[in-house]
């Protein structure tokens, strides 16, 4: 989790990152992803009520002195104008789009549920684009045979188990980073996937 120590957020951020970390068991991943999506948002804000010059480059945007009173001021408006920004300026796509209105909508009901500094969530009526629904993409047996057979390497064996894993079980990358021997019981031949 290298967002809740960082020197360029607010502190009223890190304790937010900190607190969906420690008590909802967020994964790392997710933390940073959170942390990246309310930078960009208080950026954002910053850049669009005029508080920095409108040559500044974006990412070097300082808002460590973004504090609650700052915060008070933002409307929903404010945070439809964010998602507008990120679809037309930075290309986003709705579900890139979706994962920022998680993490405001998640901010600022942590701000208004456990800090009570808002009386009514002013987030809470931020709607999620709509996502596209898409069939799964998979690979033919032939497909997956060939990629099987591809594997070279100095790791050649570690990779193809990996391979063989994702093709058979369904792991995700995630899951995979964590396994370890331990996980595996070769007594009963059972592999313990743990969450990511």
């Amino acid at each position: 989790m290298k967002y809740s120590t960082a020197d360029d957020l607010p502190i009223i951020l890190k304790e937010f990152l900190n607190h969906i970390y420690v008590v909802k068991n967020k994964s790392s991943l997710t933390i940073d992803e959170y942390a990246l999506d309310l930078k960009m948002f208080l950026r954002f804000l910053k850049r669009q009520k005029a508080l920095v010059p409108s040559s500044e480059e974006f990412d070097k945007i300082d808002i460590t002195d973004v504090d609650i009173d700052f915060l008070k001021n933002v409307t929903l408006m404010d945070a439809y104008a964010f998602l507008s920004y990120c679809k037309n300026e930075r290309n986003n796509d709705s579900a890139a789009r979706a994962r920022k209105v998680t993490s405001i909508r998640m901010f600022y009901k942590y701000l208004t549920v456990q800090r009570m500094f808002f009386k009514e969530n002013p987030m809470l009526e931020l709607e999620t684009p709509k996502l596209k629904k898409s069939q799964p993409k998979y690979l033919t047996l032939d497909e997956s045979l060939k990629l099987l057979g591809s594997v070279d390497g100095k790791h050649k064996e570690r990779d193809y188990c990996i391979l063989v894993l994702f093709l058979n079980c369904g792991l995700r990358l995630s899951e995979a980073r964590f396994l370890r021997k331990e996980h595996v019981d070769t007594k009963t031949g059972v592999l313990t996937i743990l969450k990511s």
